[in-house]
């Protein structure tokens, strides 16, 4: 009993409260395996134990497994001990089952906290921490997508602008093309009406030089024998009814002074002188009619 009583304060206090009430079955051992070991065999064995337990749970010393550990190695010491002092077999399995069933309840329990408390816990952050990372992620994700969204919204609006404007200006560059035509066109019209009237009056011209050659003519015939016959000053009773005799009086009466009209008499003279052809041109139609 004392053996037992000093197994069982090596192990974890929480382990053995959590081992209240639990019934461990132990599995029969091969307790003839303990006589036939010698002291550099259990030397060896006590050193890759305590080699693997400095690396495994160096990080945590009250780990259940370190307990367990230690508890296996003190053990194995006991059992040692007990071997070297001769103890019997009997006495030798039952601290083995002792130590076996403490250790296998420490797994059991160590297993049972891992997976009831540790491995929750553990779950339970890497869920809330992936979820949080999850949500960050989304809230990217969303804004991203708003901001794609409103990039779109406004690339849509500048591309139906770019079209309204491209259409204006097609129907403004078509308006300019069709009025540039169309002055074109007036301009072309308006050049062909001056060239006609150009050479319509350039033909007048020559018309009117070859009337007016052929009035002078006619003029010098008849201006001679009418000054011929002209009377003088004082004879108001004779005076010229027509045109042609009073443009013979007008220049008559200046060589007779001897004096050059002045603008006045020249400007009748035109006068007389234009009444005169227009009367010898419908005279000459008149008798063209007939």
């Amino acid at each position: 009993m004392t053996q037992t009583n000093t197994l069982t304060t090596l192990i974890d206090p929480h382990v053995v409260a959590l081992l209240k009430g639990r019934q461990v079955q132990p599995s029969r051992a091969s307790t003839e395996y303990f006589t036939r070991l010698t002291y550099a065999e259990l030397g060896k064995s006590v050193k890759k134990a305590t080699d693997f337990a400095g690396r495994r749970y160096d990080h945590n010393k009250n780990n259940i497994g370190a307990a367990i550990l230690e508890h296996g190695i003190t053990t194995v010491l006991i059992l040692a001990r007990k071997v070297h002092e001769g103890c019997p077999v009997s006495e030798l399995e039952a601290t083995y089952e002792e130590a076996r069933s403490v250790a296998q309840g420490n797994y059991e329990a160590s297993v049972l906290e891992e997976t009831t408390v540790r491995v929750p816990a553990y779950v339970e952050q890497e869920t809330l921490e992936l979820r949080t990372a999850m949500d960050m992620a989304l809230a990217g994700v969303e804004a991203v997508q708003a901001e794609a969204r409103e990039l779109e919204r406004q690339l849509q609006a500048a591309s139906a602008q770019l079209v309204r404007e491209r259409e204006a200006h097609a129907q403004e560059l078509a308006k300019l093309r069709e009025t540039l035509s169309r002055e074109r066109q007036t301009f072309i019209t308006r050049e062909r009406t001056f060239n006609e009237e150009r050479r319509q009056l350039q033909h007048d011209l020559g018309t009117l030089r070859g009337v007016v050659a052929s009035l002078n003519q006619e003029l010098e015939t008849l201006t001679a024998p009418t000054e011929a016959s002209m009377p003088n000053t004082q004879n108001t009773t004779l005076a010229p009814t027509t045109a042609l005799e009073r443009m013979s009086w007008h220049a008559y009466q200046q060589r007779e002074r001897g004096q050059s009209p002045d603008l006045w008499e020249w400007r009748q003279f035109v006068t007389d002188h234009a009444a005169f052809c227009r009367q010898y041109l419908r005279e000459q139609a008149s008798s063209r009619a007939a």
